[in-house]
């Protein structure tokens, strides 16, 4: 009797370290990925009024994700976002440690068109390709290297009304740091406008393959600081 009392309390201890370890072993089964991405799909459609599709989606240990074919478009069929791959690939065991080891992300062949989804910007254009591998992203304090940055074949156009920054209410700061070691642009057209309020005004375009190492940017006004807004500091050389 006291055997089978003891056995009882161990399975009963065991029980949830058990279930977890299936439900990890099932998520990683295609079936599953499938079944899960289809119900996401339908929920986020729902919940956004968006018309929301994903082709594929792979996940295989420890955490490498692959999803292909992904669209959204609004209730007049609009196309606002369209994605041909996404790739993310991250170490799973600093993630225990606060930390954020990217060995790559992967973004091909997107096609974006924000209209007025996003209160005081516009986003509109088509992105090639897209690879960001980092290397020491520190969730506290908020500091991220960023090693290698490669964009191609890319023609984005943003626009910043003066409306982005009338929000004053009192908000916590969110303050990261961001060190840029190398940046690698080939065919590349950006076009940035702020109005008003805000100071920054970008226009330029890489026809031609080009390579930055490190840019300085920060306490751009408007971006955040004393206004108790978010902001950024993206620390590197140029070269």
């Amino acid at each position: 009797m006291k055997k089978k009392y003891v056995r009882w309390t161990l399975w009963t201890i065991a029980s949830p370290f058990i279930l977890f370890v299936i439900l990890c072993i099932l998520i990683y089964l295609p079936p599953i990925q499938n079944f899960l991405v289809d119900k996401a799909a339908v929920y986020a459609s729902e919940a956004t009024g968006m018309n929301i599709s994903v082709g594929r989606i792979s996940l295989s240990f420890p955490l490498n994700l692959v999803v292909t074919n992904v669209d959204a478009a609004s209730p007049h069929n609009d196309t606002l976002l369209s994605v041909r791959r996404l790739q993310v690939n991250v170490q799973l065991l600093p993630l225990l440690k606060k930390q954020v080891e990217v060995d790559g992300i992967s973004l091909q062949g997107a096609t974006v068109n924000s209209n007025d989804l996003i209160h005081g910007m516009k986003l509109n254009g088509t992105l090639g390709e897209l690879f960001i591998s980092s290397h020491g992203v520190a969730l506290d304090p908020e500091t991220a290297i960023v090693n290698k940055v490669l964009l191609k074949d890319t023609d984005l156009s943003l626009c910043l009304n003066d409306t982005a920054a009338a929000d004053t209410a009192a908000s916590d700061t969110t303050y990261w740091k961001i060190i840029l070691q190398d940046i690698d642009l080939q065919n590349v057209s950006v076009g940035s406008l702020v109005k008003r309020q805000w100071s920054l005004f970008v226009n330029g375009e890489v026809k031609q393959q080009g390579k930055l190492k490190a840019v300085v940017t920060q306490n751009i006004d408007g971006l955040g600081g004393n206004d108790g807004g978010n902001g950024i500091a993206l620390l590197a050389l140029v070269h």
